[in-house]
């Protein structure tokens, strides 16, 4: 049995690819699945309840192995609009949600104002609160849901690394 945590990120588009991968090069383990955020599932694996994660990481950290970099994007739905001079509605996870964090960082180093129009734990809370142009959020390039599309007008919000961290690396 291996207790695997994977980042919300991957749960509605890579995750179904990546237990198909780990049940073909390992058909005998049976896997205790946890989805959550990187933060939670890094606090998880340290307290000796999971085994393994897949999740994000700041820019720079040095836990767990890099896996890839890539560019952050502001997403949200094709028909959001931002009205100049108001705050910028923030859909985002709970802490201690680092897109949350960086987010907030960007905004602020520009000297925007921002306001938390919606606050989700999931990520289909936040797809469906995105798509509903409640406002925008962070979200790597790559992972962007079809239904979403990436928004002009804020912050470069920089890259985000993908990591892996198992039990003997902490």
């Amino acid at each position: 049995r291996v207790r695997f945590g994977v980042s919300e990120d991957f749960a509605l588009g890579e995750l179904p690819e990546i237990l198909h991968r780990l049940r073909r090069s390992h058909p005998l383990v049976d896997v205790e699945l946890t989805v959550e955020l990187s933060d939670v599932l890094a606090q998880r694996l340290r307290a000796g309840q999971l085994d393994l994660v897949l999740g994000k990481r700041r820019p720079g950290a040095h836990h767990g192995r890099l896996l890839w970099r890539e560019p952050l994007v502001w997403i949200g739905s094709a028909a959001t609009v931002l009205e100049p001079g108001q705050p910028v509605p923030l859909v985002q996870y709970p802490m201690p949600s680092i897109t949350r964090q960086l987010a907030v960082e960007v905004l602020e180093r520009a000297g925007l104002e921002w306001r938390a129009a919606c606050q989700t734990s999931s990520l289909t809370g936040l797809r469906a609160a995105a798509a509903a142009g409640l406002g925008v959020t962070l979200h790597a390039r790559s992972l962007v849901p079809a239904d979403l599309t990436e928004l002009d007008g804020l912050p470069e919000p920089g890259d985000i690394e993908f990591m892996l961290l198992a039990r003997e690396s902490m």
